[in-house]
């Protein structure tokens, strides 16, 4: 097997180790993602949960204040049974009105308050079946990653001890080009002359270059883009 042979096979086994350590990029970002839709899921439910419980205590708060308001007028009417002069009635009369009016306010704020109560109880269902429609499918999802991921692990590992015995045997000189050019363009290295034209780069190269690719033990090397060469007939 030449040199050439030897580093198309290695090339094969770099890509195949290449798309699985992109796999080992993308695969937890995606975990990520599917985590943080569920917190968001969750932090929109738990939102609509807390409006309502603030309402909720609105609703309490004005319900006090209304039997507060309620004890103060009867007090007030128990005072005008009381009194001696028309002034402190006429007064007392007065403080019976506004505490009636206040009274009136406050029941009609409960009353807009229960209608908001009903629509955030209503917001909270539909979160809530947001959250049941989409949380097993997304932690569905996450369980065939976190597999996955496992799997790519011991996929790279595997794919690295065979890298590591596909190198035994190649000429050292054009192992070190072959690798410094994979570093360099991130996809492939090595690349036929077809019609006369690099394989990387699709362009035109001069005659005796493609020649050179002719020899499968020696390093030709495109005047363009610098991958290697190799002829393919």
């Amino acid at each position: 097997m030449t040199n050439i042979d030897k580093l198309l096979r290695l090339q094969d086994t770099d890509k195949n180790l290449l798309r699985l350590k992109r796999d080992a990029r993308t695969l937890p970002r995606k975990r990520e993602g599917l985590v943080s839709r569920i917190e968001q899921l969750e932090a929109a439910l738990k939102e609509a949960r807390d409006g309502l419980l603030h309402q909720q205590s609105a609703i309490k708060e004005l319900e006090l204040d209304v039997e507060a308001t309620k004890d103060r007028v009867n007090r007030y009417k128990r005072q005008q049974m009381e009194v001696k002069d028309n002034e402190s009635y006429r007064a007392l009369e007065t403080e019976i009105r506004e505490a009636m009016r206040s009274i009136r306010i406050a029941e009609d704020s409960e009353l807009e308050l229960m209608q908001q109560l009903e629509d955030a109880q209503k917001t909270i269902d539909v979160h809530a079946a947001k959250l049941k429609e989409e949380e097993d499918g997304i932690q569905s999802d996450i369980v065939d990653i976190d597999r996955r991921i496992k799997e790519v692990e011991g996929q790279i590992s595997g794919v690295e001890s065979d890298r590591t015995e596909l190198t035994d045997g190649i000429d050292d000189a054009m192992l070190k080009c072959y690798e410094a050019i994979l570093k360099n363009k991130g996809d492939t290295a090595l690349v036929p002359t077809n019609a006369g034209t690099c394989g990387g780069c699709y362009m035109k190269i001069p005659t005796q270059l493609v020649h050179d690719s002719k020899n499968p033990e020696k390093m030709t090397l495109c005047s363009y883009c610098g991958r290697l060469l190799y002829f393919d007939l």
